[in-house]
């Protein structure tokens, strides 16, 4: 990890020295990991790795390193210091590339590396509800599991839209009153402040983890609007998994967003054909 490597042999390992905390990201890397210092440890007698003796034996250091040929051979070099950039490095993926996605039903869930992500960016949400008499409640879809991640559902005959960070803080949008029974349109629309995940891509993370603007609207109608300063969105779901309810979804665009209109703007767009709600217990 991060072009830290070892090589084991005949009792002895030899591994490379830690050039820089994991936990540092986005700090200068080497563009050579093959030059990083090794330590030097004799396992049969210092199974703890206590002492390192790279000075006292230089040449079983050369003979260790010589065994690195092997990582040639089968294709392992060149190694990669990189953290931030090879995060966002594209991969084979179900939604490398696709603007839309379609669910044609309720689904118990759906991996993140299948499914669309909206961290670190702009998105909108349309939901068409069929309210039953005597008021409806469930979900719509959700993200994320225990710790982290989103909803949007209705209780108790309301909409509500919810960020949830590690049980730390949720952030909640949720409407004054509970709708009337029939069909309405429900949209939740999230502005991001940042640039989003694509300064990882330049060894910064100026762009994620910034704040926003979120407004719910009903039937058109803006209910509630406010902002998050930061930290709702910079950590991946939990679960690692989607579940939405017959939902379309496309990349985000780009706009700005003006805080005083309730105006509809290009986002990423999800879209929920009328759902089902069950009836709302009494109790």
């Amino acid at each position: 990890m991060f072009g830290d490597h070892a090589i084991y042999h005949d009792g002895w390992i030899a591994s490379t020295k830690v050039m820089r905390p994991p936990w540092v990201v986005t700090a200068p890397v080497s563009k050579d990991p093959a030059s990083f210092p090794y330590e030097l440890y004799d396992v049969v007698h210092d199974w703890t790795q206590f002492n390192n003796v790279a000075d006292k034996y230089p040449d079983k250091v050369k003979e260790m390193d010589k065994l690195w040929e092997e990582a040639q051979k089968y294709q392992v070099l060149p190694l990669d210091a990189s953290t931030a950039t090879r995060f966002v490095a594209p991969r084979p993926s179900l939604s490398a590339g696709r603007t839309t996605f379609t669910w044609s039903g309720e689904i118990t869930g759906t991996p993140n590396g299948g499914a669309p992500s909206i961290l670190d960016s702009s998105y909108h949400y349309t939901a068409e509800v069929d309210i039953p008499q005597g008021g409806g409640e469930g979900m719509i879809v959700t993200q994320g599991g225990r710790f982290d991640g989103y909803g949007f559902y209705m209780l108790k005959g309301k909409p509500v839209f919810l960020w949830n960070l590690f049980n730390l803080e949720r952030a909640r949008w949720e409407g004054p009153e509970a709708l009337s029974p029939g069909k309405h349109t429900l949209e939740f629309d999230f502005k991001y402040n940042g640039m989003g995940l694509g300064t990882l891509a330049y060894n910064s993370a100026a762009g994620v983890g910034q704040g926003g603007t979120g407004t719910l609207k009903v039937d058109g109608k803006c209910v509630i609007r406010k902002g998050r300063n930061s930290g709702l969105q910079n950590y991946q779901h939990a679960s690692n998994s989607i579940r939405p309810n017959i939902a379309q979804l496309a990349e985000p665009g780009a706009r700005k967003h003006d805080v005083d209109s309730c105006a509809h703007s290009r986002s990423t767009i999800l879209s929920l054909s009328r759902f089902p709600w069950r009836q709302r217990s009494s109790q």
